[in-house]
C-alpha cells in the first residue's frame, strides 16, 4: 500500500551521502534545497496524520463523549478526507523538479562527483515522475482507509464496539512495518532539514 512512499524514502538517502559536501560549500541555493525538503516532508505528514486518527479510535460503550467523537472522525474518513489533503502535497512535485533544474542544478554540479550527480539528478527525475505515481499511492491509501472506516462505522452502528476495536488493532498491526518506515524517512527529512537550516543561516 505504501510502496512509492517507501521506494522514494530509500533513494533520499543520496542527501545523507552528499551532505557533508554540500555543507563544506555553502550556496545560495542550500534555501531551494531547505523547500524542497520541506514539500517532500508534507506528503508523508499528511500521511502519517491521517493513518493516526484512524488507528487511535478506542471505543468505549455507554462513554457516550467517546462514541461520538470517534464516530465523526470515521464519517470523515469515510467520506475520503485523506485524498483532498494529499492531493494538495503531490501538487507541489512539479514545483519541485523546477527548483531543482534552476537553483540546485549548478551547486550539485560544482560540488558532487558524477556518480553522485547522476544520483540527485535520478531522485529529482524520480521526484517529476512521482507526481503521476502518487495519484495511484493517494488512491491506494484512500481507499483502504475509506474502506476500513465504512466497515468499522457499520459496526458502531450495531453498537458492536468491542469488534470494532478488535478491526482496528488489527489494522494496527499489520500495517506498522510499513508506519515504522515511513517515521524512519521522517526522522531523517528533519535531520536533513535542520542541517540544511544551519548552513542557509552562515550563508
Amino acid at each position: 500500500m505504501f510502496a512509492g512512499l517507501l521506494e522514494l524514502g530509500m533513494k533520499l538517502g543520496v542527501f545523507q551521502r552528499i551532505k557533508q559536501k554540500l555543507i563544506g560549500a555553502p550556496d545560495l541555493a542550500a534555501e531551494k534545497l531547505i523547500e524542497v525538503l520541506q514539500e517532500i516532508t508534507k506528503i508523508y505528514e499528511v500521511l502519517d496524520s491521517e493513518l493516526n486518527d484512524y488507528l487511535v479510535i478506542w471505543f468505549i460503550e455507554n462513554d457516550f463523549n467517546n462514541i461520538e467523537r470517534y464516530r465523526r472522525t470515521l464519517i470523515s474518513l469515510e467520506a475520503g478526507r485523506i485524498k483532498p489533503r494529499m492531493e494538495e502535497a503531490r501538487g507541489h512535485c512539479k514545483k519541485i523538479k523546477k527548483i531543482y533544474d534552476r537553483y540546485l542544478t549548478p551547486w550539485f554540479k560544482r560540488v558532487l562527483d558524477d556518480n553522485e550527480f547522476f544520483e540527485t539528478q535520478d531522485l529529482f527525475n524520480q521526484l517529476d515522475m512521482f507526481d503521476l505515481n502518487m495519484m495511484d499511492a493517494i488512491k491506494e491509501v484512500a481507499d483502504w482507509l475509506t474502506d476500513r472506516a465504512s466497515f468499522v462505522m457499520d459496526l458502531v452502528d450495531a453498537n458492536k464496539y468491542d469488534e470494532v476495536n478488535f478491526e482496528i488493532r488489527n489494522d494496527r498491526k499489520m500495517i506498522l512495518p510499513d508506519r515504522q518506515k515511513i517515521s524512519d524517512i521522517m526522522t531523517e527529512l528533519y535531520s536533513l532539514l535542520a542541517d540544511f537550516i544551519e548552513i542557509s543561516k552562515g550563508i
